[in-house]
This record gives structure tokens, C-alpha cells and sequence, in this order.
């Protein structure tokens, strides 16, 4: 490419130049998940009652059953005439979350017999209840398919939704990594072949 630039120079100015994409790339999060991700539900039930929501998260090099030490509490006033919300934080510590579980405590017992699920989002996400190839169900049983929603009849003691897949992307940090890459590599390119960029590098001499 250069008969007069060595290639120890070459690589140098490669690392100069690949060193502040990827630091930039870092300080972006684009090597890292979210510290804390949100979850949200948005339901009703066949009657009023206030549920407990346990809501338990799995990540990439974690355990792989879920656990109380990786789970939080939250809480839904369900209504027979609008949909009402329950959300919480998750906390990731920067991985990503590769599963999620939100039960429903006691909803058998406060006397509901069926709740239509709108939404079951995380970190942005939304697994529709109604897709099984989103989430499964656990005591649960889809009985009907609303235009944006779904209704769930109550089958068991401890019902709850599991999501099928990973809730954050798993190859991002390579896919980060290639990107950070092929950029650092575009902007070298740029340098060596533009003789001003290529002099203010100190490369000096001329493309041949």
C-alpha cells in the first residue's frame, strides 16, 4: 500500500487510532448491558384484588434456575374494568439478562379466575402472552386472543410467565467489538490515503 511507510508505523498509527474508537465505543455502553432494567406488566382480572407479583431474572453467567437471590418484589391492583400496571428494576450489574419469570402470588386464592394480559415487558422488550414461542405459561392457560391483548384462565396454584429467549441481545458485545473495529479500520484507511491526514500522522513520503 505504502512502499515508503514501514509497517511498524503502519501499526502504530492503527493503534492510535483503533485505541480512542474502542475506549469511545466503551464509554458508550456498547460493551456492556444496562446496570438496571426495568420490567413492566399491564393486566386485569375477571375481579378486583391486589396481587403480589414476584418477578425472578436469570443472566449470562449466572445461575441457571432462577433464585430468590436474583428477584424482586412487586405489586398489581387488578381491576375487572381497566388495565393497571406493576413495575420494578432489575439489576443486571451490566450482563444480560438471558430470562425472566414473573408470578403471580396468591392469584387463585383472592378469588380471580382469569387475567388478560396487555403487556409483559423488559428492558424495552415486549413477549407477548399469547406467542408461544415468546413465553410459557405455568398454570395458566390461554383461553382467549384479544386484538392487543390476551386472556389467561387460571389452572393452578402458582401461576406464572416464563420468556423464552434472551431479553437482551447476547452477541452484542462482539458484534460491539467487530463495529469498533471495521470503523478503526475505515478512519486508517482514510488517514494513509488522504496525503494532508497522512503528513499531520507523521507518516510522510507519498503513496506510491
Amino acid at each position: 500500500m505504502t512502499r515508503n511507510i514501514s509497517f511498524f508505523r503502519l501499526a502504530v498509527l492503527f493503534v492510535y487510532i483503533a485505541v480512542p474508537v474502542y475506549v469511545l465505543a466503551w464509554g458508550a455502553g456498547l460493551f456492556s448491558y444496562p446496570d438496571y432494567q426495568k420490567f413492566f406488566l399491564l393486566a386485569k382480572g375477571s375481579s378486583d384484588a391486589e396481587i403480589p407479583v414476584k418477578v425472578y431474572f436469570r443472566t449470562d453467567g449466572g445461575a441457571e434456575d432462577y433464585d430468590s437471590a436474583h428477584s424482586l418484589d412487586s405489586r398489581i391492583f387488578l381491576h375487572a374494568d381497566d388495565f393497571t400496571g406493576a413495575n420494578g428494576i432489575i439489576r443486571a450489574g451490566g450482563k444480560a439478562v438471558s430470562g425472566v419469570r414473573a408470578e403471580f402470588v396468591r392469584l387463585r386464592e383472592s378469588g380471580i379466575d382469569t387475567v388478560e394480559i396487555k403487556r409483559f415487558t423488559v428492558s424495552g422488550k415486549n413477549f407477548p402472552v399469547s406467542d408461544k414461542g415468546a413465553v410459557a405459561l405455568h398454570d395458566l392457560e390461554l383461553s382467549e386472543t384479544r386484538k392487543d391483548s390476551a386472556v389467561l384462565k387460571v389452572t393452578g396454584p402458582a401461576p406464572y410467565i416464563e420468556t423464552l429467549h434472551p431479553v437482551n441481545f447476547p452477541g452484542k458485545v462482539i458484534v460491539s467489538g467487530i463495529c469498533a473495529g471495521l470503523l478503526s479500520a475505515v478512519l486508517f484507511l482514510i488517514v494513509v490515503r488522504i496525503p494532508v491526514l497522512r503528513r499531520l500522522a507523521g507518516l510522510g513520503g507519498s503513496r506510491k
